[in-house]
This record gives C-alpha cells, structure tokens and sequence, in this order.
C-alpha cells in the first residue's frame, strides 16, 4: 500500500523535532515501533469480533500518534469507534490495516537507514 497519497509518512527528522531534537530517542522510537509491528500484524489477523479489533485498532493508534502521523491515527480512530459500537467486524478496514502495516514497516525502515521521505525531492 502506498502512503504517499497522505500527507504524513514516518520520517526521523519529524519525530526527533517532536522529541525536542532527541535524534537518539526517534530513532529508538521507530526501532521499538518496527519491532512492535509483527506483533500488530498476527493481532489484527487473529480478531473475531469487533470489540477485539477495537482494541487492536486503539494500540496502533496510539503507537502513530506517537510517530508524529496524525492522519494515519485519525482515521484509524473512526475505525475504532465504530468497531466499539458494532456488532459486526468491519472485514474491509480489516483489509485495509493488514495492508497498510508493511507499508508502514517499509517506511520505518528507510527513516531508520536515514533516508527522510519527507524531505526527498520530488523525481522529474
């Protein structure tokens, strides 16, 4: 899944600005994140119900709120609402996380190899 279509993608430089210019913290930040990230991936694949997806769906909130992806989190947060007042587990924003963790994991990973893909320069 591409997420260049947001206008937030992970990026060291914007976390260590959030931490007070902590580059050693963003990038401890983004290694626990990475590592927390196969942990997300077997939760949302093994939910049944929609109160157990809400619950997933409210840790990995949290977890890009801490990131500084605001947007990402947004979202995720209306999904979490209305699994809290389904009875139903909603199958496509199911998908659509499922989908958007590697992606999430591929960007982690070039802010953690320095490659800032928020500052890289749009190609010709």
């Amino acid at each position: 899944m591409d997420l260049s279509a947001n206008a937030e993608t992970v990026s060291r430089a914007r976390l260590s600005c959030l931490l007070g210019g902590d580059e050693a913290g963003a990038r401890e930040v983004l290694e626990l994140f990475l590592n927390e990230i196969p942990r997300f991936q077997r939760a949302f694949e093994s939910v049944a119900t929609a109160p157990q997806f809400a619950r997933v769906v409210h840790r990995l909130r949290g977890s890009l709120l801490s990131l500084g992806l605001h947007s990402i989190a947004g979202r995720l947060g209306a999904i979490e609402l209305q699994a809290q007042d389904s009875l139903v587990l909603d199958q496509a924003a199911l998908v659509w996380i499922v989908a958007l963790l590697p992606a999430l994991a591929d960007e982690t990973k070039q802010a953690l190899g320095g490659a800032d893909l928020s500052r890289t320069p749009p190609r010709p």
